[in-house]
């Protein structure tokens, strides 16, 4: 079978690097552990055709538990972690900044 290749197509957004990295990275895997699709649906309990999607990158909301229970079969985790070098969208800039400055305006107020 050839490498997944994304179908933007039937997606309401282009899919993100992330979302393409862990669709390879799920791929990848099955390939690894010689799992056909049909393989890693039975196993996961998510549709054949819903791991298709996934690992195509052609869904827009897979779902947490879905891609938690197809993660389980492969032996493999997801991780959160700040993204290196990431800077606040200038709203939540804002926000903070007036947090800021909110709460050194009260703790003026004590000191006098």
């Amino acid at each position: 079978m050839a490498n997944p290749t994304p179908n933007t197509t039937a997606s309401r957004t282009s899919p993100s690097p992330e979302t393409l990295a862990l669709a390879r990275t799920l791929w990848d895997r099955r390939k690894e552990l010689l799992l056909s699709r049909e393989d890693l649906a039975e196993l996961s309990g998510v549709s054949r055709s819903m791991v298709r999607r996934i690992e195509q990158g052609d869904v827009f909301n897979p779902g947490l538990d879905n891609i938690n229970r197809l993660l389980a079969v492969l032996g493999l985790t997801l991780e959160v972690s700040k993204r290196p070098g990431w800077k606040p969208a200038a709203l939540i800039q804002e926000k903070a900044d007036r947090k800021r400055a909110t709460n050194s305006k009260a703790g003026d107020r004590g000191k006098g």
